[in-house]
């Protein structure tokens, strides 16, 4: 195995080319154990018909080595004796000799042959020895190939569990790293917590305790993570153990304060149901001159009031449960004794008024008919003079539609012929004369009836045209149709231009107040209480740079107050411009800096040092997808706003495009309200942020 340090690409190119060639190794080992196999089969074939072959051989072996030995022995004994009878007898035997040599010859050959066979024979044999020699070679290099590949499969699994024992522990070594990493991140996160906290905590324990706590863990250590995470991990114990105490003294504090303000609205309670009796002790007493029923109530209900300075809050408040009931049904009593006595009063006004109405009435009838007389008995000579008349008319009664003045016409007019009615009416209810009376022009006007009336007698007309000025100069016309009410008054508009005015006067208006433009803002009095600048008891004075290296500004404010209220403050007493481009879009909003970043609106102006002046910080607006809820109209919608455009001004904007009732109007951010003057910069913008109305 190697030695040297691999790091982790070479680990895993060393593990491939590895495993790699041992995959090779190992298919060739597999063919080279299936050929083995196979010749292992045929081997054992082989030896199994070498086998039979060499015990037949062996067998004929054995018979032929008797047989040669038996052969050889009498042989020669055979060949000596054959020389010896030949001698003897050449010539008596020798075809018999001849005859058995030949035989003997055939036996020598058949002899020869079979000597040449067991030469084959033992030539085959020393050759399957042979082959078997290198068959048992073959295994033995096989089982040292596979012996190697062994070690080598061992080595290489050797070597990979060193890698990975190598990467185990650089893995543990970065995630000691990591976690070290984060342990020293959550020491600054808690010291810049206790930190924040002794800026802007008030209670002097706390303070206290964090001022300890910062002094016993002073500065990092550098020692094993578990040390580390121990040592922090102590840390944040003691942190939030302090925080915990502060939350409970602070708790605590809120239960007394609501404690002292429940006294104080019961205090408040008990005086105004005080007030209000003594008030309603006033009126009994103004009644007790016209009701002397009132005298009896009026005494108790004094004697009860006056005992109010010896008894305690509670005392006097369950006192109080049990009185209102009997107070209550006194007044009753006596207001409706009162009520009875102003309904016969006003019963006996309302007749006398009704005669003096009906006596006006008779005297005003009287003094038109009177009027009319005098007015008709005036005669004008001319249809100019009478067109005069009736456009000075028109003008008085210019509200007057059409619809609204026949009616009129025919009321007022019975003494005139139905022909001469439908005459009057085509003339002064035509669209040209009411167009040309629009315009003021009169000189058309006095044409057009000029030319009508050359159909008709002249003095019959300019009689009709006096009569009609007399009728309508001496009676106002009767504006209201007979489906209507005479008491309901209704806007109408008071010229025929008037649409074309209101068209003219909404250009350059933007939509949404072109859509609603007499919606009156969030409510009548302020949504919000932006601060107190110059009515509360602890105002400061401190000072402001609008820019650096400029002379401070001084101003006053109260420390509770929020930054973003001091900055819309400052923008109404003129002490910082608004920054706009040339067509007057705001580009932005301003904050307060501190250590070179902007602070948030929600802080409170306590933070900051009254001897050091306040600087400035431009926040650029940008657009913003914001998701808008307003559920007392039912209205879930997304919009883009701007991200540094005041509460206030978003309230003023979706009123205006929504059509929003007149009412007081505030705006929440994730079930918190907020500030007037805060934005959307002031909040976490990581998500999606979920505006409010309610």
């Amino acid at each position: 195995a190697q030695t040297e340090p691999f790091e982790p690409s070479e680990w895993q190119a060393t593990l491939r080319y590895v495993e790699k060639d041992l995959d090779t190794h190992v298919e060739e080992a597999q063919e080279r154990v299936i050929t083995q196999k196979k010749r292992k089969e045929e081997e054992q074939k082989n030896r199994i018909a070498i086998h039979h072959a060499q015990k037949q051989a062996e067998n004929l072996h054995t018979d032929l080595l008797e047989l040669q030995d038996a052969y050889d022995s009498t042989f020669t004994q055979t060949i000596e004796d054959l020389l010896l009878q030949v001698e003897r007898q050449e010539e008596e035997k020798g075809n018999a000799w001849s005859a058995r040599i030949t035989n003997l010859i055939a036996q020598k050959e058949e002899a020869h042959t079979q000597a040449k066979y067991r030469k084959e024979q033992a030539e085959q044999q020393k050759k399957e020895e042979e082959r078997q020699r290198k068959l048992e070679e073959e295994r033995q290099r096989i089982a040292a190939e596979k012996q190697e590949l062994e070690e080598k499969r061992q080595r290489i699994a050797m070597e990979r569990a060193r890698i990975e024992e190598e990467r185990q522990r650089r893995e543990r070594e970065r995630k000691n790293t990591e976690r070290k990493k984060e342990i020293r991140e959550q020491y600054d996160q808690c010291i810049v917590d206790i930190r924040n906290l002794l800026s802007t905590s008030s209670d002097s324990i706390t303070l206290e305790a964090l001022s300890h706590l910062s002094n016993s863990y002073p500065n990092w250590i550098e020692d094993e993570v578990e040390t580390q995470e121990q040592w922090v991990n102590g840390l944040e114990e003691r942190y939030q153990k302090i925080i915990q105490e502060s939350l409970e003294r602070e708790k605590e504090r809120k239960r007394i304060e609501e404690e002292r303000k429940e006294q104080e609205i019961l205090r408040l309670s008990i005086e105004n149901t005080i007030r209000e009796y003594n008030s309603k002790l006033s009126t009994i007493t103004q009644w007790i001159e016209v009701d002397p029923q009132t005298q009896k109530s009026h005494e108790e209900l004094k004697i009860f009031c006056n005992q109010r300075e010896k008894e305690s809050l509670e005392k006097w408040s369950l006192r109080l449960k049990e009185f209102v009931p009997l107070f209550e049904n006194a007044y009753k009593e006596a207001q409706e004794r009162e009520e009875e006595r102003q309904r016969i009063e006003k019963e006996r006004q309302r007749q006398k008024e009704e005669r003096r109405k009906k006596e006006e009435e008779e005297r005003l009838e009287k003094e038109k008919q009177e009027e009319r007389k005098a007015l008709l008995a005036k005669q004008p000579t001319d249809l100019g003079q009478a067109l005069s008349i009736i456009h000075r008319l028109y003008d008085l009664y210019r509200i007057s539609t059409e619809n609204e003045l026949r009616p009129y016409l025919k009321k007022n007019l019975r003494s005139v012929k139905g022909w001469q009615i439908a005459l009057l009416e085509e003339l002064c209810f035509s669209s040209s004369c009411l167009l040309w009376l629009k315009n003021n022009e009169h000189e058309k006007i006095r044409i057009f009836i000029t030319e009508q009336s050359e159909h008709y007698n002249k003095d019959t007309l300019k009689s009709m045209l006096l009569l009609l000025a007399s009728s309508l100069s001496l009676t106002p016309p009767q504006l209201e149709t007979p489906n209507k009410q005479k008491n309901q008054e209704k806007e109408q508009p008071s010229t025929l231009a008037e649409p074309a005015n209101k068209e003219s006067k909404t250009e350059g208006i933007p939509k949404q107040w072109q859509e609603n433009p007499n919606w009156k803002g969030p409510a009548q009095s302020p949504i919000f209480t932006s601060g107190r600048f110059q009515a509360s008891k602890n105002i400061k004075k401190y000072t402001l740079l609008r820019q650096k290296d400029s002379r401070p500004l001084p101003f006053r404010a109260d420390p509770n107050i929020t930054t973003a209220s001091v900055i819309g403050y400052l923008f109404s007493q003129q002490l910082i411009p608004i920054r706009m481009d040339l067509h007057g879009v705001v580009l932005g909003w301003y904050r307060f800096e501190r250590e070179g970043k902007p602070v948030s609106g929600s802080v409170p102006l306590s933070v900051f040092s009254d001897t050091k002046p306040l600087q400035l910080q431009f926040i650029p607006n940008k657009a913003q997808k914001v998701y808008l809820s307003i559920p007392d109209q039912n209205i879930e919608t997304e919009t883009i706003v701007g991200s540094t455009v005041p509460f206030l001004s978003l309230i003023e904007i979706f009123g205006s495009r929504f059509s929003l009732p007149y009412r007081k109007w505030s705006v929440s951010i994730e079930g918190t309200k907020v500030d007037p003057y805060h934005m959307l910069c002031d909040f976490d913008q990581d998500e999606q942020i979920r505006i409010t109305m309610s």
